[in-house]
């Protein structure tokens, strides 16, 4: 420290003696192996412990317990057949743990979130299982990563990108082996990986028989036979010494269906989810089976896996002994493959817009004729049963369950009001409870109370998403007070920009909203607040929480919470079906999400406003750059339609040019300028005519001879109020 005083520039105040010097410690420091407690306060217990607690900006403290925590299981099956949490294993455990713990302590690697830790060590878990898989290359137990080098990583990276983590590991070979020792007697030749999925006839039915005679088909629930049968992943997972998750993966999936006949002839197309659906139809996010075998990777997945190989070669100070000298590392070919061997980024489908018309109409008309009614007797009937003591109580017999049951559905049945009639409810006790085929078609029909009211609240989540851009955990984390009248300038939602995540902090946005979008927030708020009076909940997460909800499809007590993930997809789905609109031509449904809604407003602000309003369409939905709106924006407009569109904004900006003798904030346009002139021939635009200048200009962005693409000046990084103020320029 002595010697930095030393050397210190001498026109240096003192201010910045301070600054020098804690920057040159910061740097010292950061060159030194970590030797801290390994402890952080989004880690809510041991590093060591098998199960890692994160803490969440929703996380809290409640009666001595940590609530609302995102958990991280160590535990994974690895090929030997041993846990990675086996005593045996603890080393190679020990570094996986303090590698994760590090990337998220230290700075610089970008892990700022507990979700995204969570996704990093699942990666993590996915490198020390094909450790494993190569135990004779590797011996991880005593080496860790020590023994990798780059042929390993390339050897790596060729088989994740063909075929994901099914293909890293093995899974279908490792399949092939067994039931063809078991089967057939024999082994398997397996000269190409399509052969995996192209089994011969003969040998599928003589596996399919041995499989039969196993048990090991099983169907979704044993009382419902008209569910099809799969074969149990658990089962076949434990025979091949490797975890379920992996099993169930959708390349697993694609490949198991050759063994798994009533799934085929349900649909020989579509790989059908082998836990069926709760939905009427099957969702339009349903590959068909030869697509999902045959394609790669995806880029965002291969290029996550790259990034945490060097993550993990970045910690070779922290962990010396565990990484091998990273100066003989080279990411050269993995990197090519990610970028050129891996499937283009597939941006969120737009929903159609007559079929979001249709949703949205069916919102609207549920809010607005029967909203306020529907929940106005739901909490009446809270208030009778609990009042009248016919909610079930722990030591209830069987016969009194009954009884109190019946007397719920009279007395809903007795109490309907009138506005409600042509709902025709048909009691308390949830139609999802009757065992039969036909439930979808008792909920558009006879549905129960809270069957009614699950479908109302996601109309009322339709309504928020298609007026206000929202992400799924955005609009779940909205608090009951999350809207305010500004006099003069109508409704405000206050919510956490997702995007905006440090650490787990949000940051609170604000965002304008039509007034029936406000009133279907109070409606939900009204519940809200009622649940909470009558079942005193003294957790202030659920006081404050929009979404907290009944527990929908149960007969009895509604035992209120905050909803989760798939609660809020199940209001989404039963609205859908509610509404039934028509299936497509494969017998899929539109069950709209979240995401979705969000891409469709972006989308249709555009389709009606243009160039002009993509900074504001990139204000609302949270984005930091007009870019990210506009790569929506050129996947989902088919044909002629997005080059039609730049056509006139290129006609009306070369004509605005030529009018004030200035380029403005459009970059490049002065050239365009005089590419049109020499074209035609002319000295100035205004020679030629309309419909002319923007046939040539379609034909032109067609072509790909010209494009427009956004850009935003970095200054609004740095002043966000400025991204406020600012249209987003164009380069030409």
């Amino acid at each position: 420290m002595r010697n930095n005083k030393t050397n210190m520039p001498s026109h240096f105040n003192v201010d910045e003696r301070a600054t020098l010097l804690a920057l040159l410690d910061h740097g010292r420091q950061s060159l030194m192996p970590y030797d801290g407690a390994w402890k952080a306060d989004w880690l809510l217990s041991d590093v060591t412990a098998p199960i890692w607690p994160l803490r969440t900006s929703e996380s809290r403290f409640v009666n001595g317990a940590w609530r609302r925590v995102r958990v991280l299981h160590w535990r994974a099956t690895l090929p030997d057949g041993s846990l990675l949490t086996d005593p045996e294993n603890s080393y190679i455990l020990g570094i996986a743990q303090r590698a994760t713990f590090l990337v998220r302590f230290l700075s610089g690697f970008g892990i700022d979130s507990s979700l995204a830790l969570e996704q990093w060590a699942a990666r993590m878990k996915t490198l020390c299982q094909w450790l494993f898989l190569n135990e004779a290359l590797f011996a991880p137990r005593t080496h860790a990563f020590s023994r990798v080098n780059t042929g390993a990583i390339n050897d790596f990276f060729s088989s994740y990108i063909s075929g994901g983590k099914s293909r890293l590991l093995q899974l279908p070979e490792r399949c092939l082996r067994y039931f063809y020792e078991k089967a057939l007697g024999r082994e398997v030749q397996l000269s190409t990986d399509q052969r995996l999925f192209q089994i011969p006839p003969a040998d599928t039915e003589a596996i399919t028989a041995w499989l039969e005679s196993e048990n090991f088909y099983t169907r979704k629930n044993s009382s419902r036979d008209w569910n099809q049968r799969y074969i149990d992943r658990g089962l076949l997972a434990d025979c091949l010494s490797c975890g379920w998750q992996e099993m169930k993966s959708d390349r697993m999936n694609s490949f198991l269906r050759q063994f798994e006949p009533e799934l085929v002839q349900a649909s020989s197309q579509l790989l059908l989810p082998i836990n069926g659906f709760n939905t009427e139809y099957p969702g339009h996010w349903i590959r068909d089976i030869d697509t999902v075998f045959r394609t790669p990777v995806s880029f965002t997945h291969a290029s996550a896996m790259l990034s945490t190989w060097k993550d993990l070669f970045r910690l070779k100070r922290h962990l010396p002994d565990a990484l091998p000298p990273t100066e003989h590392i080279d990411l050269s070919a993995p990197k090519y493959m990610v970028a050129h061997k891996s499937s283009p980024v597939k941006h969120t489908p737009w929903v159609p817009l007559k079929t979001a018309l249709q949703y949205t109409t069916e919102a609207l008309r549920l809010l607005v004729t029967v909203g306020d009614v529907i929940v106005d007797f739901y909490i009446e009937a809270l208030r009778a049963f609990s009042g009248l003591g016919l909610f079930n109580e722990q030591r209830d017999s069987s016969s009194v369950r009954r009884v109190k049951r019946d007397s719920r559905n009279d007395w809903i049945r007795r109490s309907v009001p009138d506005q409600l009639s042509e709902l025709r409810i048909s009691g308390w006790t949830t139609v999802f409870a009757a065992h039969s085929r036909n439930v979808h078609h008792l909920l558009r029909t006879a549905p129960a109370l809270s069957d009614i009211l699950q479908v109302l609240v996601g109309g009322v989540v339709v309504l928020i998403g298609i007026t206000k851009p929202s992400r799924g955990s955005e609009l779940r984390s909205l608090r009951r007070d999350c809207v305010r009248l500004v006099e003069g300038d109508g409704y405000w939602i206050e919510h956490k920009n997702r995007k905006a995540n440090a650490n787990d902090h949000l940051l609170n946005t604000s965002k304008p909203i039509p007034a029936v979008t406000a009133r279907a927030i109070s409606l939900l708020g009204r519940l809200g607040d009622a649940l909470c009076e009558l079942f005193s909940d003294n957790d202030s997460y659920a006081q404050e929480s929009l979404f907290y909800l009944p527990t929908f499809r149960v007969t009895g007590t509604p035992n209120p919470r905050v909803l989760d993930s798939m609660a809020f997809i199940d209001c989404l789905d039963a609205f859908c079906d509610y509404v039934a609109l028509p299936s497509d031509s494969h017998g899929r449904r539109w069950y709209v999400r979240p995401h979705e809604l969000r891409k469709s407003f972006l989308i249709t602000f555009f389709w009606c406003f243009k160039y002009s309003s993509l900074d504001a369409a990139r204000w609302v939905a949270g984005h930091s750059s007009a870019e990210h709106v506009y790569a929506y924006i050129e996947a989902n407009f088919p044909g002629e339609e997005l080059p039609q569109i730049e056509a006139e904004y290129a006609a009306k900006q070369l004509r605005d040019w030529s009018s004030e003798e200035q380029s403005g904030e459009e970059e490049n346009l002065d050239l365009l300028y005089s590419a049109v002139c020499d074209h035609f021939q002319v000295s100035n635009i205004s020679l030629i005519g309309e419909s002319e200048l923007e046939d040539w200009l379609v034909i032109a962005f067609s072509k790909g001879i010209y494009r427009i693409e956004p850009y935003v000046s970095m200054a609004i990084y740095f002043d966000p109020p400025l991204a406020n103020k600012i249209d987003p320029p164009f380069i030409v």
